[in-house]
């Protein structure tokens, strides 16, 4: 547990103040268009990224978007900027505080497909898909042990834990392993739930995937598809967890793709990642809904429409912003 609070400390204070005659100017492009800024400081954080935190209003009865405030301030800076999450969407008389960070060059689109399993009315699988401010798109993927409601509220709780910790500005890992450390805590030994993780740096273009007892993954690119696999437990059996951690550089055109259990099992045989890798090689489709929709229909086929067990597909896309 310390480890991993030493490592989300490192995380909080790893930005720092740059004082460049950059702020001057931006002072002064601001105020060509009435805005008032009182306080205007440019921060970079571990990865050289910039951010510009504003505080000011605007004079003579005006309001400007913080949209046209970024392509103010992205001219001077030389850098196509946008709001963060945070900042609100247009600057009035009121003094507000507003938030910009550099735009990444990558965006994606997603797609899911899911089938309960026969017999059920809800699913025991979970997901998320996340955009965190540090530019990372996040897909989170959880298979509750059994199905049915019990399933359901398992997956659900841990995927929504990994939300909060991941958006509270936790490492990863850091979130997983303290997750699993609470489950083995419970009283309720039995309670177990897959962990699968796929994230995209919108800056860069890496991917990288961390399991514990998820599925197969895998990347679907132009001419190939490649496997992410790992043979790991579930959170919640043991204190001390192996956990799969591996990354991958994706072009522009590129897909993830995530599946539980459910989707696996349909084929038979040990080749079963190279079937469903075969389905993402024969589909055509760039649209990541369908994608997802494809690889569930041919699971579906292959086990002659009997849903043995819940299934999700999860498929995110990457590409150049224009």
């Amino acid at each position: 547990m310390a480890r991993i609070m030493k490592g989300f400390a490192s995380e909080l204070y790893e930005m720092k103040e740059v004082r460049t005659r950059l702020e001057e100017e931006m002072i002064e492009r601001l105020k060509k268009s009435h805005i008032d800024v009182q306080k205007l400081i440019i921060m970079e954080r571990k990865e050289k990224r910039k951010e510009i935190h504003l505080m000011g209003r605007t004079r003579m009865g005006r309001c400007v978007t913080a949209r046209e405030i970024a392509v103010m301030l992205g001219q001077v800076m030389g850098k196509r900027l946008k709001p963060a999450k945070q900042t609100k969407s247009v600057l009035g008389r009121d003094l507000e505080v507003m938030v910009f960070i550099e735009d990444t060059p990558y965006k994606t689109l997603t797609g899911v497909a899911r089938a309960i399993k026969d017999g059920e009315e809800v699913s025991g699988d979970n997901f998320s898909f996340l955009s965190l401010d540090d530019g990372e798109e996040v897909l989170l993927l959880s298979d509750g042990m059994g199905a049915g409601d019990a399933a359901d509220r398992e997956s659900c709780l841990l995927i929504e834990l990994l939300e909060h910790f991941l958006e509270a500005g936790f490492d990863k890992e850091a979130a997983i392993r303290m997750i699993n450390s609470t489950y083995v805590l419970q009283s309720d030994s039995s309670s177990f739930s897959t962990i699968d993780l796929g994230s995209i740096d919108l800056y860069t273009g890496e991917a990288e995937f961390l399991k514990l007892g998820g599925a197969a993954s895998f990347i679907k690119r132009k001419n190939s598809v490649e496997c992410i696999s790992a043979e790991t437990l579930p959170a919640g059996m043991f204190e001390e967890i192996e956990l799969v951690r591996q990354k991958a550089v994706l072009s522009d055109g590129d897909y993830i793709v995530m599946v539980t259990d459910g989707i696996m099992d349909c084929f038979e045989g040990d080749n079963k990642e190279e079937q469903v890798a075969f389905l993402l090689e024969e589909t055509t489709s760039v649209n990541p809904r369908e994608i997802a929709s494809y690889v569930l229909n041919g699971a579906l086929e292959m086990s002659k429409n009997k849903n043995m067990d819940d299934m999700t597909v999860l498929v995110a896309g990457l590409w150049e912003k224009a």
